[in-house]
């Protein structure tokens, strides 16, 4: 992660914000900025202003950074607090309206060229990258497999425990 940046507490729904967000997620910076100016959807003024603010940060920490060396490798929406009205309806009833609000997230990377990306591979299935290089797995998952707890083989080993325990 070279850089972040998140907006909170916007006034528009989680829903409407993902669906633009699904068309610009893993681009380079220039082209999601491209294809933002060119959507006609209301999330892509705060998705445009985000994304600025994450290359600004990029530029700040890391001097002499491009914008071209960049893309978005994390964007997430998440819901923010729900402002609760009502409106009048018919028969002196009320109807509730729920104006829901989003948190905006996203993490720029730089590219790495494939020759890199390979010889990082490589490195992680001998061994030798250091754990805070390491792209795949954490230390848990490394721990998790050493123990042997994982994919489906693990849960039908407790699935088989549970079982055995029920019957004995």
């Amino acid at each position: 992660m070279i850089s972040k940046a998140s907006l909170k507490y916007v006034r528009i729904s989680p829903v409407r914000v993902r669906q633009v967000i699904n068309i610009i997620r893993g681009k380079s910076v220039i082209n999601a900025m491209g294809y933002l100016s060119n959507i006609n959807k209301r999330p892509r003024i705060y998705l445009l202003e985000l994304l600025k603010s994450a290359l600004s940060n990029a530029k700040h920490q890391h001097a002499g950074i491009n914008e071209s060396d960049l893309f978005i490798s994390t964007i997430r929406v998440d819901n923010g607090p729900m402002l609760k009205r009502f409106r009048a309806a018919s028969m002196g009833s009320a109807v509730p309206i729920i104006h829901r609000t989003s948190h905006i997230t996203v993490e720029l990377d730089k590219i790495t060229s494939p020759a890199q990306e390979l010889k990082d591979i490589a490195l992680h299935k001998t061994g030798k990258m250091p754990v805070s290089k390491r792209p795949f797995h954490t230390k848990t998952d490394t721990a998790k497999k050493e123990k042997g707890e994982t994919g489906k083989r693990s849960f039908k080993k407790k699935a088989l425990k549970k079982t055995a325990r029920r019957k004995g």
